[in-house]
């Protein structure tokens, strides 16, 4: 019997350590996301025409059948080892907590601070529809954030990272090649639902892409996959319940999103300093 280990080989019942190679990894992750998008765009164009409740409904049921799904076909992924995937015990409770700090501490420099800035107030408009608010935390608690960063962070950057080693840079290079995979995931849905247009849909499928790679430096410093989760959770719930009358224009919102990146990565990388952890923490 063959177990996954957090560094990526394989320990059979004699504890001889196996290599897979890193090319077969790299490969892994592409078909994974393949297979993925290529069902996750069939299921936007086929669900377009739904309303946004109903289809977040949906979404709830069809995202993690793919995220799995995707997994399986590629290889025999046995569920009750999460390690491979970055979710462990170890430090869960202090990744959570860490996650959630950076978020909020970027969030309110970003979204309240910068409109104050730039016209001396910050108008808070928050959702009122009951049934909106807890379709979408549902999703976004349950659903969202637990698979996306599961498939995302936990196995395509995890493969991506295996197969290109521990070098700092190679290391740099798998985050953004996976952040990148991570931000094409969001174009149906600009596409096909929102059908937002040209320079709103390059500025979320860019921040996406920014966010992937935040996502995955929590990941790292944090040391477990459950600080991504977290912060990815609350992304989506400000950002869906919490509307600014300031940051409506393309300008002023871009902007507060390079803020939020910007003080979200000096946060991150506060904390790995004082924490004093291993920028590349064991998983």
């Amino acid at each position: 019997m063959y177990l996954f280990l957090p560094c990526g080989k394989l320990l059979n019942h004699k504890n001889s350590i196996i290599s897979v190679p890193g090319r077969k990894r790299l490969f892994r992750a592409l078909l994974c996301f393949t297979v993925f998008m290529f069902l996750w765009t069939i299921y936007r164009m086929l669900s377009s025409s739904l309303d946004v409740l109903n289809l977040f409904i949906l979404d709830s049921l069809i995202k993690p059948s793919l995220c799995l799904f995707s997994i399986l076909i590629v290889e025999d992924f046995k569920l009750s080892q999460l390690r491979i995937i970055g979710l462990s015990r170890n430090n869960a409770l202090s990744s959570l907590l860490k996650g959630l700090m950076v978020t909020s501490i970027a969030w309110l420099s970003s979204f309240i601070l910068v409109p104050f800035l730039l016209y001396g107030t910050c108008t808070l408009e928050f959702e009122r529809n009951l049934a909106k608010i807890a379709i979408f935390s549902i999703n976004f608690i349950l659903i969202s954030g637990p698979f996306e960063e599961i498939f995302f962070r936990g196995y395509i950057f995890g493969q991506i990272r295996l197969a290109f080693d521990t070098s700092r840079l190679k290391l740099l290079a798998a985050i953004f090649f996976s952040s990148a995979l991570f931000s094409l995931s969001h174009l149906p849905i600009h596409l096909f639902v929102w059908k937002s247009g040209f320079y709103y849909t390059l500025l979320f499928i860019t921040f996406a892409f920014i966010i992937g790679n935040l996502l995955a430096f929590i990941y790292l410093v944090t040391g477990n996959l459950f600080g991504a989760i977290v912060a990815h959770i609350e992304w989506n719930i400000l950002s869906a319940f919490i509307s600014i009358e300031e940051l409506s224009t393309f300008h002023s919102y871009g902007l507060a999103l390079v803020v939020f990146a910007t003080v979200f990565a000096f946060t991150s990388l506060l904390l790995y300093y004082l924490s004093n952890q291993r920028i590349i923490a064991k998983l």
